[in-house]
């Protein structure tokens, strides 16, 4: 009944945060009207705005943290580390580095390019953090403070390439620092299936990655392929951070925030419903940190970073209570 009772609330909260999304902003939408669109649409001032811009971005929030959140949920089971995160790895980071690559060689932002050079890059980086802390003596504390250096690394060479791309450093500076602003039908019609896809896969094969928490042997033992549930994962995590990248920017420490709060309602030994859970907790979380930038600064678009930090610590924080 607890668990129920947890569902529950979350979709509450999370239909809420949907309803106010579409509904605030600079010009303000009434309920009733987004009722009426939904049954009939017409060529009203609200109805084109909710058609083209609203809805792109609601949903677009509600996949983007959805995905991000379940990025935390592996990492954490494979790594065995409660700070495993992309953002903490250098693999977000590096995601967007092979973004920005891609429009400075081919002067163009052609998504399918985007989406392969952000895989590529995103790869590389996340291979660079672990074969670095694997040389120096793997452990969690290493593992963090050498994808924090790639991070950084990441970063400058982000800064370096937008020199060489001043015609897209407008689009690109606003999602370096996170933003839904350039969400759209596009976006969704071109990534949306893939996040969507990609993350009830990850849901699927939860089961998997807890067991491997457990220890390989243990896995092992009991019929777990382990390469090849590694491959896997990993694979999930590249396609689900790249997609959300692309459409949001680079988020940081936002799986991690999303994990942590997700504990807050549920034990993270039930797999299956801890990513449901999880995946839930992302979504509201981004939606609120979204929507309170609107609320707060209706006229340009703040770095949702920065609402991020401000709407997850104070969870954090209670979270670190909690357990003493």
């Amino acid at each position: 009944m607890k668990l129920f009772g947890t569902y529950v609330m979350l979709v509450m909260v999370l239909l809420a945060l949907i309803l106010s999304s579409l509904s605030i902003g600079t010009i303000p939408i009434s309920i009733s009207k987004i009722i009426n669109f939904i049954h009939h649409k017409d060529m009203s001032l609200e109805s084109i705005l909710l058609e083209s811009i609203r809805i792109p971005r609601t949903v677009c929030a509600v996949l983007v943290g959805a995905a991000l959140a379940l990025t935390g949920v592996i990492l954490f089971y494979i790594s065995g580390n409660e700070l495993g995160c992309p953002s903490l790895l250098g693999i977000n980071q590096g995601v967007f580095v092979g973004v920005i690559a891609s429009v400075v060689l081919t002067q163009s932002m052609m998504l399918k390019n985007l989406f392969l050079c952000g895989i590529f890059a995103g790869t590389g980086a996340g291979l660079a953090t672990f074969l670095m802390s694997f040389k120096l003596g793997f452990s969690p504390l290493k593992l963090i403070l050498i994808g924090q250096a790639i991070n950084l690394f990441c970063y400058a060479l982000c800064q370096l390439l937008l020199m060489l791309a001043p015609q897209y450093a407008d689009a690109l500076l606003v999602s370096l620092n996170g933003s839904l602003a350039n969400s759209n039908w596009t976006l969704l019609e071109t990534f949306g299936s893939v996040l969507l896809l990609t993350s009830v896969l990850a849901i699927v094969f939860m089961k998997q990655g807890y067991l491997l928490s457990l220890g390989t042997d243990v896995a092992k033992n009991i019929g777990i392929q382990v390469n090849k549930i590694l491959c896997l994962f990993l694979g999930i995590i590249l396609i689900l951070s790249t997609g959300s990248v692309l459409i949001v920017g680079p988020l940081l420490f936002f799986p991690l925030l999303a994990l942590h709060c997700s504990k807050l309602f549920i034990s993270s030994n039930k797999p299956h419903h801890f990513a449901l859970v999880t995946a839930c907790v992302g979504s509201i979380l981004l939606l609120a940190s979204d929507l309170c930038m609107r609320v707060l600064y209706p006229d340009w678009e703040a770095p949702l970073n920065l609402f991020i930090a401000i709407l997850g610590v104070p969870l954090l924080i209670i979270r670190a209570r909690s357990l003493h």
